[in-house]
């Protein structure tokens, strides 16, 4: 069974594309002409294909043809077979040009509310094709996710110190005080974080959210106090966070992306003379070549 099948490989798809062309117009000097081809060379080759085959095709009568029981057989999986090679070409290319595939992203929470949304929605109208999973994930994680080859696109605070990852950095964001409406500071215009010295913070782990932590405590530091860190309240989501700042459990400073995301309760001030802003950032390995993951990366803002 073997060798007959490595026999029936010597059988190009060019003898199959010869027969099929003979089969639909039972006629050798129309099908050549259809083929551009010389006559001769496809009688030559429908007679080399009956011989792998070891079965006759056609019948022929003086100038006429007409299939044989085989022949009719044959024409069906001939054409199947050509129908297969031309689809399979066509997925390749394609694949090639990044229209079909998988994409895994991971992000952490923030990028969640709004701008993860909004890429994929900017992706989705250029390219329906490809499957997109997505991985809601802590800081950390979404860089070991993306060195071990788990996702292929991470959105996360940066920079990335890391010279294996590509890294682009959208738009920043202001750093704003998040207060219960109760506050006593809640109505002020804004807010110098001296002010905050005697609140309890709810930060997210760093885990979870390191670079907004690093900047959160940089500005209290400049500030002159440490952020007095209430039970030791470690939030694993910016919808948790907020949601404790809306029972009145603390405070918080977070971007400016996730105010139109803020339950009733919550509202948002500026810091007095910021020093620090952080922002969102795409990030993939540095010589990831897939076209999907090149396309991603093309569109954004």
């Amino acid at each position: 069974m073997l060798m007959r099948y490595r026999e029936y490989c010597m059988i190009e798809n060019r003898h199959l594309a010869y027969f099929v062309a003979a089969a639909r117009c039972l006629n050798i000097t129309r099908a050549a002409a259809s083929l551009r081809v010389a006559q001769p060379a496809l009688t030559r080759a429908i007679h080399n294909l009956e011989a792998e085959l070891g079965v006759q095709l056609f019948r022929r009568v003086k100038n006429r043809i007409s299939l044989t029981e085989s022949g009719s057989a044959f024409l069906v999986e001939a054409e199947s077979s050509l129908r297969q090679l031309e689809n399979s070409v066509v997925t390749a290319q394609r694949a090639a040009r990044g229209e079909i595939g998988k994409l895994e992203i991971g992000f952490i929470s923030t990028a969640g509310l709004a701008v993860m949304p909004a890429l994929i929605q900017r992706f989705r109208r250029r390219y329906p094709g490809p499957m997109i999973v997505l991985h809601e994930m802590r800081a950390a994680e979404v860089e070991a996710a993306l060195r071990n080859g788990r996702i292929d696109i991470g959105l996360s605070y940066g920079p990335m110190r890391d010279r294996e990852f590509f890294v682009r950095t959208l738009r920043p964001d202001r750093l704003l005080v998040a207060l219960p409406s109760s506050h006593r500071l809640a109505r002020a215009k804004d807010i110098a974080l001296s002010q905050l010295v005697d609140d309890l913070f709810i930060l997210p782990s760093h885990q979870t959210a390191g670079t907004l932590v690093d900047a959160l405590l940089a500005e209290c530091r400049r500030a002159g106090f440490e952020p007095l860190i209430g039970n030791q309240i470690a939030t694993t989501t910016v919808t948790v966070t907020l949601g404790l700042i809306s029972a009145g459990l603390g405070v918080t400073i977070t971007t400016e992306n996730v105010r139109p995301y803020a339950p009733k309760g919550v509202v948002f001030r500026p810091i007095r003379n910021p020093r620090e802003t952080i922002g969102l950032s795409v990030m993939c390995r540095l010589h990831d070549t897939s076209p999907v993951v090149q396309n991603f990366l093309a569109l954004l803002p």
